[in-house]
């Protein structure tokens, strides 16, 4: 009985061990997941003034209806990372549910950043053909609502494969997120045209650092600092600095 009573009490031992290990996601530094927080905040309030914004000085209905949803995923995607990363989780499973979170959460952040910029641009008009830089003609001069349908049909795509399959290659994340990201190129003249220089260099340089965050993650380097600001930081800070530039350029084009 007594030898039961041991093995019993030594299962139990390594089951806690073993479950203790599972939520120990090893050192991380300082910043991990510092930067979302704060961004989560300063993006809350400013997102607030702009859809409010959108709904007085605009008069649009579906301009006002995408900056809301854009508002919503900008900061539901900077809370979720917030979380997954800074919550000390008490199992492993809670954890990867987050980390499924996070993960979509960037897929339909993507793609609600279309939404005031299509608005904006083409209105509800499902396809609109313009040009304004001739070499960029053809397919590029095509814009309209069909890229938010597009979008979001494949945003649902990654989300699914971000819900069954966590463990996929980081490869096919980054490849996924940039084809996301880039799908804006279909209509490349036909935003320039309607928006202008100013949000058009905005939304291109905000697109370009997205890119390169992208590729500091896949590539996990360069590495600044294990203890303060790692690559996954580094990640973190350009996911920040290209959702400033599209916020601004958002902010252009519902005031004008």
């Amino acid at each position: 009985m007594s030898s039961q009573t041991a093995e019993l009490h030594t299962e139990r031992r390594n089951l806690g061990e073993r479950a203790r290990r599972a939520v120990d996601r090893g050192p991380r530094p300082y910043l991990r997941g510092r930067l979302h927080a704060s961004a989560a905040w300063f993006f809350g309030g400013s997102s607030t003034a702009l859809t409010a914004v959108a709904a007085g000085h605009t008069g649009s209905v579906f301009l006002t209806l995408t900056t809301a949803v854009y508002a919503v995923c900008l900061v539901g995607m900077l809370t979720v990372s917030a979380l997954y990363h800074r919550v000390p989780w008490r199992s492993e499973s809670t954890i990867q549910h987050w980390r499924r979170a996070d993960h979509a959460m960037i897929a339909i952040f993507i793609v609600a950043t279309y939404g005031p910029i299509t608005a904006a641009a083409f209105g509800a008009q499902w396809f609109v053909r313009r040009g304004g830089i001739d070499a960029l003609g053809g397919f590029m001069g095509w814009g309209g609502s069909w890229l938010l349908l597009v979008g979001w049909l494949a945003a649902a795509g990654a989300v699914v494969l971000n819900l069954f399959w966590i463990t996929h290659p980081r490869w096919l994340a980054v490849t996924v997120y940039m084809v996301l990201g880039w799908m804006a190129v279909f209509g490349v003249a036909a935003f320039y045209h309607a928006l202008g220089l100013a949000p058009s260099l905005l939304i291109l340089l905000g697109g370009v650092v997205y890119s390169l965050g992208a590729i500091v993650y896949g590539k996990r380097w360069p590495n600044p600092s294990e203890r303060w600001f790692g690559f996954h930081e580094l990640f973190h800070a350009a996911t920040i600095l290209a959702a400033g530039l599209h916020h601004i350029a958002i902010w252009l084009v519902v005031l004008n």
